[in-house]
């Protein structure tokens, strides 16, 4: 026996929900808690998850659809149920009933007399052409990544853009430029240094932010670290008043790199809450978290993102010495610095690698 699942209200404010990706399909046996879709609301794109359990017999919303908040979303079956077997059985009767007027309609052909008039074409206003279909989000992105609207385009035609309409838009955009710029760059120097940090205090950190409530990452503290050792090196490596600290993010749509703005005045946890809401900006220092696949190191062949990258590792165990060579195990990061060194001499650049092992192997010093 079917039963309906409808879309659940997962903010004070929600009214609606733009469906950007389904991650299920009819067939697929979900329970509670699982992760059906991608929704986009008016503050952010989120994951959907089922509140009810048994196998998915249809999908009632597209991609690109506007659902209200407990509308029907999905209708379920219970565990052992078939999906289509009282569909088909309705259909094969409809079929019998209908089969002998069929026959007669084919022995007994009518005359129809068809005419044919041309429709008038309805008159195309300026309003018409300029309006675009985009939700609020969606518009907002692309005002922040300074797109224009108009030459956007839904992935599934007659919907609305989504952001992840823009942001797919907006990473073919910077692939294009990131081709052009290797092009016009190629004579431009970069240089790279790496260094080793314990990791001991920052993982003890994470885990008393843990026992907090706050789910803090290895990348976070890097992130923050980064931030603070930035701001004593004022105008080292970018120019403005401002450190913006970009993270390199896996979504659904690729790679992205959302801006934690003002990052040396924040706290870790307000730098993660920036990342995990996808916050836009102009990064003026980027961390690729390659470390999150278990990359111990990375060197890459040029500076893609065009300004000075962190490349932070996976934390990995060694053994090393104690104060009498005996040996013992410790916590391990190995960041790698790449850098335009024809504006920034190799020594400060050390220097600033310096600073954040040293606030990684100290975290309290740089939050102070």
């Amino acid at each position: 026996m079917s039963k309906i699942m409808t879309l659940p209200k997962i903010g004070v404010n929600m009214t609606e929900a733009i469906i950007d990706e389904w991650f299920v399909k009819p067939g697929d046996v979900i329970k509670k808690g699982d992760a059906i879709f991608l929704a986009e609301t008016d503050k952010a794109t989120q994951e959907i998850f089922a509140t009810d359990f048994g196998t998915i017999e249809k999908l009632l919303a597209e991609q690109g659809d506007t659902v209200e908040i407990h509308q029907p979303i999905m209708t379920l079956l219970d565990e052992g149920e078939q999906i289509g077997e009282d569909e088909f059985a309705e259909e094969a009767m409809q079929e019998e009933q209908t089969a002998p007027e069929l026959q007669a309609e084919v022995q007994a052909p009518a005359v129809v007399e068809i005419v044919i008039a041309k429709a008038a074409e309805p008159k195309q206003t300026k309003a018409d052409t300029a309006r675009v279909r985009i939700s609020p989000l969606a518009k907002k992105t692309a005002k922040e990544l300074g797109l224009d609207i108009s030459k956007l385009s839904p992935e599934q035609p007659g919907k609305r853009i989504t952001k992840s309409d823009v942001m797919k838009f907006e990473k073919a955009q910077g692939s294009a430029a990131v081709r052009e710029a290797a092009v016009v760059g190629t004579g431009s120097s970069f240089a790279t240094m790496q260094i080793k940090a314990c990791a001991d205090n920052m993982t003890l950190l994470i885990k008393r932010f843990g026992q907090s409530g706050l789910d803090i990452g290895h990348i976070d503290v890097v992130a923050k670290a980064a931030a603070v050792a930035l701001s004593k090196h004022k105008g080292l490596f970018f120019s403005g008043d401002e450190i913006n600290i970009g993270v390199e993010a896996d979504t659904q749509s690729g790679a992205v790199v959302p801006v934690a703005s003002g990052a040396d005045k924040k706290t870790v946890g307000q730098i993660k809450a920036d990342i995990d809401a996808m916050s836009l900006g102009n990064a003026n220092f980027v961390i690729t978290n390659l470390g999150a696949f278990d990359i111990e190191s990375y060197v890459p062949s040029r500076n893609i993102f065009g300004c000075t990258t962190l490349c932070a590792g996976c934390v990995t165990r060694s053994f090393v010495p104690d104060e009498r060579d005996m040996p013992k195990t410790r916590s391990e990061i190995k960041m790698t610095l790449v850098f335009d060194d024809s504006a920034a001499a190799g020594i400060d650049a050390a220097k600033f690698m310096q600073k954040v092992k040293q606030y990684i192997e100290n975290p309290e010093l740089m939050l102070l």
